[in-house]
């Protein structure tokens, strides 16, 4: 029989009363009022049925009671925190992830579901087989057709606070404590391997006593589906080496420039910058360091996802926490130091790693992979994340060829470069493409207005947009020329 809720509101206090088939029942005094949240945190908090979740819980720790007690949120998820009546006064925190700004689809759940499902098999197998502090799982459902009505996730509440409120003001004798405990936390996960990378799941009926209870699939469920990767179908699961996958992506990169800001007047220019990184990928990623197999990388080791206790004794970790789009992958991808650890702390944590390490098959040393890997850093963050490159790429340039671009002389060096590649050398072709797009577009807006042709446009929405007017041009202008050019169907482009 499902569980039933009947409620009893007054005017200070509900009464929750609970019957199932095990006539168990449960009585709250939480107060009726609930905290304020703001779209789309209201939109997810009266979705969920917290008591239903609450009366779960109190039934497998077999308490008569319960109160919520406060909330937390970010950007992804809502967290309440749930205090049992018992002598332990144990608090427990409820997860769910936040109802996406795009509203419910058939997509939207089965990815967020996925997401959680991964989440927890990430979780489950660091506790089973390492020594890295994780809060407890309790109760999880990564359904929407729970009883709770919305997917979730029930751990201990961790007692602490997040490193990074403490980390600027530590002592230098704690910051190396914790920067101990912390190079044990990477060297535990570095040593963790997987066939390919991805996310991490567990099997349907698996014991969870083996390592085999756990495989990989693509971790497309991560992916912003308005991002390159995902519109490219470029997932790290299908890839045996980073540096196969990085070569297909900065293709993507170049051809995705090539179809869209059509006719801009720099976009030649940018696209020989995209064809310089791409060129760098021999020199970035070593094949035979995904030879030995695909670490457990943690998604976002940041300071924010390390919570402290022991503060004013010998500090402590009590939990890494953040897990979502966590799982294996590159080698490459895994040796990088966590983003809080810079300058001397740098030092003193690659030594610290380098003293504990145990060098894998084939000499593969953590402490020498991450104190070289700033090139990989600046490459994947200009790969992924559009909003860098104008710090990222200047960077990445100096590392490869010895030139800050914030320097005239070196500014002028990168662009003479560049030029000699796209008049001369290898890029000279496309320049001219380019060029020719650029002479269609003009030509296009002189003949159509200005108002006829959208700011930005790709390839395939200028040569709609002309061919439905193709009465409109003279049959020896450079539309009709360009036309020519670019024969197959509509929506294709023919690569010169």
């Amino acid at each position: 029989m499902p569980l039933r809720l009947y409620t009893i509101q007054t005017s200070h206090t509900m009464r929750i009363i609970s019957t199932s088939t095990s006539s168990f029942s449960v009585l709250s005094t939480a107060s009726t009022s609930e905290p304020s949240y703001s779209h789309p945190y209201s939109e997810t908090f009266y979705r969920v049925k917290w008591d239903v979740i609450a009366l779960l819980v109190c039934r497998a720790h077999k308490v008569d009671g319960f109160q919520w007690n406060g909330h937390d949120s970010d950007n992804t998820t809502l967290t309440r925190y749930l205090c049992l009546d018992n002598l332990a006064n144990t608090t427990l925190a409820v997860r769910v992830p936040l109802l996406s700004a795009s509203g419910r689809t058939a997509e939207h759940d089965t990815a967020i579901s996925r997401r959680l499902a991964s989440e927890i098999a990430t979780m489950q197998y660091i506790e089973k087989f390492t020594d890295i502090p994780v809060p407890r799982l309790w109760h999880y459902d990564p359904l929407f057709e729970s009883e709770a009505a919305w997917p979730y996730i029930v751990t201990d509440r961790v007692e602490g606070v997040p490193l990074s409120s403490v980390w600027e003001v530590m002592k230098d004798n704690d910051r190396q404590a914790i920067l101990a405990q912390v190079a044990d936390i990477v060297l535990e996960l570095w040593k963790n391997r997987f066939d390919k990378p991805g996310a991490l799941f567990q099997r349907q009926e698996a014991s969870g006593e083996g390592r085999d209870d756990w495989y990989v699939e693509s971790e497309a469920i991560f992916a912003d589906t308005s991002g390159l990767a995902f519109r490219y179908g470029l997932f790290s699961t299908s890839y045996a080496s980073a540096a196969s996958y990085w070569l297909d992506y900065a293709n993507a990169f170049l051809d995705d420039l090539e179809n869209t800001l059509f006719g801009h007047p720099d976009r030649a220019f940018a696209y020989a910058q995209r064809w310089i990184i791409r060129s760098l990928i021999p020199a970035l990623f070593d094949t035979k360091l995904d030879s030995c197999e695909f670490p457990i990388f943690h998604g976002d080791l940041s300071a924010q996802n390390i919570i402290v206790t022991n503060l004013e004794g010998s500090p402590q970790i009590a939990a890494v926490i953040g897990w979502d789009c966590s799982g294996p992958s590159f080698s490459s991808t895994f040796a990088q130091c966590p983003p809080f650890i810079l300058g001397r702390d740098q030092t003193i944590f690659l030594a610290l790693i380098s003293e504990r390490e145990n060098v894998l098959a084939d000499g593969l040393s953590l402490a020498q992979l991450i104190s070289s890997s700033r090139g990989v850093y600046l490459f994947q963050n200009i790969m992924r994340n559009p909003e860098v490159y104008d710090d990222f790429y200047p960077q990445l340039f100096a590392q490869f060829f010895g030139r800050a671009l914030d320097h005239e002389e070196d500014s002028e060096f990168e662009t003479e470069f560049l030029w000699a590649l796209m008049q001369k050398g290898s890029l000279k072709k496309q320049t001219e493409r380019f060029s020719r797009d650029i002479i269609a577009l003009e030509e296009a807006r002189s003949v159509l207005g200005e108002a006829a042709i959208p700011i930005h446009m790709s390839a395939s929405m200028f040569r709609a947009l002309v061919e439905s007017r193709i009465d409109y041009f003279s049959p020896d202008g450079a539309v009709m020329a360009w036309l020519k050019e670019r024969r197959g169907p509509l929506g294709s482009e023919q690569s010169l």
